[in-house]
């Protein structure tokens, strides 16, 4: 998945997507972090935070299964991250 896909679709379902460091950082409507997902290896990804419970079963499984298929995506076949 490219990297444009994947803020796309988060974006889609209501979270936004943040560039830190080596991370895509996915926060929710009030700032907190729910997810993380390294730019930089493959497979490595994190849901492991308070507010990650909060959301809603429909939306966390969406969620989830975004960043389960952007974390498998090849580093190669990512594209340039966008900036916010």
């Amino acid at each position: 998945m490219k990297t444009k896909e994947f803020i796309k679709r988060v974006e889609e379902l209501g979270f936004e997507v943040f560039n830190e460091d080596d991370y895509l950082v996915v926060k929710d409507e009030y700032g907190y972090n729910l997810a993380y997902v390294n730019k930089t290896t493959l497979t490595q990804m994190s849901t492991d935070h308070m507010k990650w419970d909060g959301v809603y079963d429909e939306d966390k499984t969406k969620l989830f299964d975004l960043i389960i298929e952007y974390a498998k995506t090849p580093i190669n076949e990512r594209e340039e991250e966008v900036e916010k």
